[in-house]
């Protein structure tokens, strides 16, 4: 039997995840994420990387890791040192704004 999508998979979009431990970034596939986090919890594993981002390819997401390293980062050990997490919700939700609306495969 075949599946027909008119949307594309999901698990093929890109999750960003941030940890607060590092204070970093990364990108993968959500289908990786799940299959990870399965992985660490079938293992007893804990990791405190927390998904920021849902993002419609790897370019978009490669780009969004970017400017996060050159814009919310150093904002982000400030907020870890002072346990003020407030300041830069909104700075991540502006940037994946940014990131969804430059991207190349929607023009």
């Amino acid at each position: 039997m075949t599946v027909h999508r008119i949307t594309p998979n999901p698990l093929k979009y890109f999750g960003v995840e941030y940890s607060i431990e590092t204070n970093s970034v990364h990108a993968m596939t959500l289908e990786s994420i799940i299959e990870n986090n399965l992985k660490n919890l079938r293992n007893g594993y804990s990791c405190d990387y927390v998904l920021v981002g849902l993002l419609p390819s790897r370019p978009v997401a490669d780009w969004f890791i970017e400017q996060f390293n050159i814009t919310i980062r150093p904002l982000a050990e400030e907020a870890r040192r002072t346990n003020n997490w407030q300041s830069i919700r909104p700075l991540i939700e502006d940037l994946l704004q940014r990131a969804i609306a430059n991207d190349p495969s929607q023009t």
